[in-house]
């Protein structure tokens, strides 16, 4: 989204500072972000998590992750 409005994106892991970066451009983002600001801090840690180390997660912490990508997902479209 940030590629295709603003012409760039940062080349970054941090999910708030791409919020940050996207509020300019659509400033709904950042009110979304600020709404499920731990399930994003989460997103990320799951993240960088399966990269470098093991870690599960409960069926419930997924599922409303999964609510809240498909959320941010049906806003930027």
């Amino acid at each position: 989204m940030l590629a295709s409005r603003a012409g760039y994106y940062p080349h970054t892991h941090s999910l708030r500072r791409l919020f940050e970066e996207a509020r300019a451009v659509k400033p709904e983002l950042w009110s979304l972000y600020e709404r499920y600001m731990f399930a994003f801090e989460v997103m990320e840690d799951a993240y960088l998590g399966a990269r470098y180390l093991p870690r599960r997660y409960s069926r419930d912490v997924a599922e409303h992750l999964v609510k809240v990508a498909e959320e941010l997902v049906a806003l930027c479209t």
